[in-house]
């Protein structure tokens, strides 16, 4: 189940964000005016995670996520979007809306729908 976190990092001169996460999720979502301007969906967590991306400026995007683990004694370095050919994962939606029983409604819907339109 999707949980806010609170202590969200803001960034002065960027649109206001959101960050919902569970064990398998990690949801991004950024505000303009009050509307979403944009959200980045992180998922299979575990490995290898992958990130779906809207944004009013670029539209979609998709990426593999390398994590930045390198094991061994290497300290563990900045994860970091990869061009992917993977495909959006089939069930994502499906995922999605499970785990979306306690976000704003605004929110689930609009996710919802560029899942569907992508």
């Amino acid at each position: 189940m999707l949980i806010e976190f609170d202590n969200v990092r803001q960034i002065h001169g960027e649109d206001r964000r959101r960050l919902f996460t569970d064990d398998d999720i990690a949801l991004y979502v950024w505000f303009r005016n009050a509307r979403i301007s944009g959200f980045q969906l992180c998922y299979d967590k575990q490995g290898p995670e992958k990130a779906f991306m809207w944004t009013l400026a670029h539209g979609y995007a998709h990426y593999a996520v390398d994590s930045g683990e390198v094991g061994g004694l290497d300290a563990k370095k900045t994860p970091v979007f990869a061009a992917s050919a993977i495909p959006v994962s089939e069930d994502i939606l499906d995922r999605f809306i499970a785990a979306s029983n306690f976000l704003d409604a605004e929110i689930r819907d609009f996710v919802s729908q560029k899942i569907r339109d992508y």
